[in-house]
């Protein structure tokens, strides 16, 4: 992921909107990572929502859908 933000740091000059798309990237890419090599197994997942309170549903959603 560092290679990835390093090139597009380097091809396109800064700005805060550009920032914030850096991030995003970044979100997507280490999400992508957890997905596809399956690090949270669904035990271990839903241990974790249980962590969040219950007036959060939407993201126990999000959570579940970006890393199972």
């Amino acid at each position: 992921m560092f290679f990835v933000i390093f090139a597009l740091q380097n091809m396109y000059p800064y700005s805060p909107l550009k920032l914030l798309g850096y991030i995003v990237l970044g979100l997507a890419i280490y999400s992508g990572m957890i997905k596809v090599l399956k690090t949270f197994s669904r035990e271990g997942l839903d241990f974790i929502m249980l962590l969040i309170p219950g007036w959060r549903q939407n993201v126990r959603v999000v959570v579940s859908v970006l890393f199972l």
